[in-house]
């Protein structure tokens, strides 16, 4: 069976959630009605575009902007592409720190009962303006989960250096085997791949 929805950079159908229960019913819908629109309201970004919500802001004051910092500041500038579990946005992004900068591998993530499943991407460092990257959109089909992105193509730029993480809603994931990618939309290619298996959990 295949099951594909799609993240539209104009966000079709675009509104803005206001609650974790009405993002908890946009994830819903889009599982029980394949190929629906996913709004750009549904992602998490350190830098955000369009409607999405910028990662602080999910936060309590203050905590949110020290997770900020922590993305920002980070010293990596290789991309990156997994999933983890969480009940929410808060405990996704909380989980992704312990990938990035802990212990937890990237290779593999849990189903646990009450979770759903957030694509996680770093795409990169670059200027925040114009924006150095723009997330086209992202599908699942079977067991593929691939987030396309473009680089616009811009003569002057901000001297700043801004990191771009992404944290995507996927809805409930069953347990087996996925290929998560980041495709190049540029050079119409995947640049990134990572076979990720998502563990049955009985808790």
């Amino acid at each position: 069976m295949t099951r594909k929805f799609t993240i539209n950079r104009w966000g079709v159908g675009r509104f803005v959630p206001a609650t974790a229960v009405i993002a908890a019913a946009i994830i819903a819908f889009a599982n029980q009605n394949p190929g629906q629109t996913i709004p750009l309201s549904s992602i998490v970004a350190t830098n955000p575009q369009a409607e999405m919500r910028y990662l602080k802001d999910v936060f309590p004051s203050g905590e949110g902007e020290e997770y900020q910092k922590k993305f920002l500041t980070s010293e990596t500038n290789a991309s990156n592409i997994f999933l983890v579990d969480a009940i929410n946005e808060r405990k996704a992004i909380s989980a992704s720190v312990r990938v990035l900068f802990g212990p937890m591998s990237a290779n593999t993530a849990t189903n646990t009962k009450g979770r759903n499943h957030w694509l996680v991407a770093y795409l990169g460092s670059g200027p925040s303006n114009p924006r150095w990257f723009v997330v086209d959109d992202v599908s699942i089909n079977r067991d593929k989960i691939r987030l396309a992105y473009s680089t616009p193509k811009v003569s002057n730029v901000t001297d700043d250096i801004q990191r771009y993480y992404y944290w995507v809603p996927l809805g409930k994931l069953k347990a087996g085997i996925y290929f998560v990618e980041l495709y190049d939309a540029n050079v119409k290619s995947v640049v990134l791949s990572r076979r990720v298996t998502v563990e049955s959990n009985s808790e």
